[in-house]
């Protein structure tokens, strides 16, 4: 729960622009020369993707996605398949899809070579968000069933109470 109450204060404190957000361009601008993912995967660089890419509009991320999905079906690179895991966890995107990006991460995790600390804990941070938000969908959909079902309850009751009142009012009348 910390991760989540964390990641909007990293994002908002971001003020370095990578590469492929240059200044002055639309917010629907895509990573230049076809790098869907920073190369450098600096934490902050790789911050400043994942808030890119919270930013754009559906047919900015599904040809992102598209693409993503290209790249890491022809490669092993861990890059690619980081950065297919990070379009798939974008909230509605279309396409979102937390179990495969969860999939995904792992297999990142693997071919990590293990030194790589800051990537490593970038990747483990992004399955963590995932599966809170997962917990926290679980969550809500129990509370939203829990609180249909207190309305059917509610409203069958009222059913009853109109017809106990119909009831009376005919033997009133009787």
């Amino acid at each position: 729960m910390v991760w989540l109450l964390l990641l909007p204060v990293v994002l908002m404190g971001c003020q370095h622009l990578p590469d492929w957000a240059p200044v002055g361009t639309e917010a629907s601008a895509q990573p230049a020369a076809g790098d869907l993912l920073p190369r450098d995967h600096e934490l902050l660089t790789l911050v400043n993707y994942m808030d890119w890419l919270g930013r754009q509009g559906r047919p900015v991320l599904e040809k992102a996605h598209r693409a993503a999905q290209q790249r890491a079906e022809g490669s092993a690179s861990p890059a690619d398949r980081l950065n297919l895991a990070l379009l798939l966890s974008v909230p509605d995107s279309g396409f979102q899809d937390e179990t495969r990006a969860l999939s995904l991460l792992e297999q990142v995790l693997e071919q990590l070579p293990p030194d790589d600390d800051e990537l490593r804990g970038f990747v483990h941070l992004q399955q963590t968000t995932l599966r809170q938000r997962r917990a926290l969908n679980r969550f809500w959909q129990r509370q939203l069933e829990e609180q249909n079902q207190q309305a059917e309850l509610l409203r069958r009751q009222l059913e009853q109470l109109k017809s106990i009142e119909k009831g009376l009012i005919e033997r009133r009348e009787e």
